[in-house]
């Protein structure tokens, strides 16, 4: 619904072949959850719909069928979803993004699809879907009493909650629709996130053959995966002058901290030898000699993994603030 929306007494003058129309708003000057007032010239908030921020400072929006969403997603990182159902007997939830266009809901799943089985009962599922690719830009679109308020857009399609159509009379039917807007300069849920940590904690400056430490605090971790930390030379051979490495469980939250001598891995007698801190980004363009910490984290679990097999740092799917960080190391003398 890309159109623009007049007053009435402008759109008689215009009817009259009087050229002197007056915009008052255009419906995408809206957000999610919202709709332009001709009475007020502003955005109201749609029936049903109630924005609130999370503990996180995070936008979402709970809509009156039981389903909460955030305002706006970037298209390209995870987000969160929660479904409320109520069933009386086993049956399968399925959940997707998908596009709707003038009220024709598209055939194509825009995020992976998330399908499973809920025992007799009521209560929610919290779902992390993934954008299968960068979303463009778009509104969100809402569906309000069997039928669209705002019929072009992004939607999230639930399927299920009750076997049949509201057969226990519990008010949610067998399918139902979120409105979801794609902006993408909104930030990340971080909701959405199976792994969020902290910077990494270390010295500036360290000499060769002595004790070193490292902290990172790890905030989120949703998977069993293996944290290593090094102190290397970035190019060719990436060599390595001390490491630790600790595996956390899925659920760990808190601060890992490693310890290391600054001696050369492949001969323990040689001390790390000077050198300055590796300054280049990427960092294995950075001059011969040069030092940093680099951060490595093998998942258990190889989907979460590379080709590598690590996980990928700079993938919006996590946040890691920082793979590396550069360290000079001094003369012990």
């Amino acid at each position: 619904m890309n159109f623009v929306i007049i007053g009435s007494l402008a759109l008689a003058l215009m009817s009259c072949g009087r050229p002197d129309t007056t915009t008052i708003g255009q419906v995408q000057d809206c957000d999610n959850g919202t709709y332009f007032s001709l009475k007020t010239q502003t955005c109201q908030s749609l029936w049903g719909y109630r924005t609130e921020a999370d503990a996180e400072g995070f936008e979402r929006i709970h809509i009156y069928n039981g389903v909460t969403v955030p305002r706006k997603i970037n298209g390209r990182s995870p987000f969160l979803v929660t479904v409320a159902y109520n069933v009386s007997r086993p049956t399968t939830l399925e959940v997707v993004l998908k596009r709707v266009d003038q009220g024709q809901v598209g055939g194509d799943g825009l995020t992976n699809w998330q399908k499973f089985e809920l025992d007799p009962g009521s209560g929610t599922r919290d779902l992390v879907l993934t954008p299968n690719y960068a979303l463009p830009k778009g509104p969100a679109a809402a569906y309000i009493d069997g039928r669209w308020a705002i019929d072009t857009g992004y939607m999230l399609e639930i399927k299920g909650g009750d076997r049949f159509e509201d057969e226990d009379a519990d008010q949610l039917g067998s399918w139902r629709v979120a409105g979801i807007q794609v902006d993408p300069e909104a930030p990340n849920d971080p909701s959405g996130k199976p792994v969020i940590i902290g910077p990494l904690e270390a010295p500036d400056q360290i000499v060769g053959c002595q004790d070193v430490n490292v902290s990172l605090d790890v905030k989120r971790m949703d998977f069993t995966a293996s944290f290593a930390v090094a102190l290397k030379m970035p190019g060719s051979g990436w060599r390595s002058y001390g490491n630790q490495t600790i595996k956390v469980d899925k659920g760990f939250s808190g601060k890992l901290s490693f310890a290391f001598v600054a001696r050369d891995e492949q001969d323990d007698k040689d001390c790390a030898p000077p050198g300055a801190g590796a300054t280049s980004n990427p960092p294995w363009d950075s001059p011969p000699g040069t030092y940093l910490f680099q951060l490595d984290i093998y998942p258990e679990d190889s989907k979460n993994a590379d080709k590598d097999g690590k996980l990928d740092l700079q993938s919006e799917k996590y946040t890691v603030p920082e793979g590396s960080q550069p360290v000079v190391v001094a003369s012990a003398s």
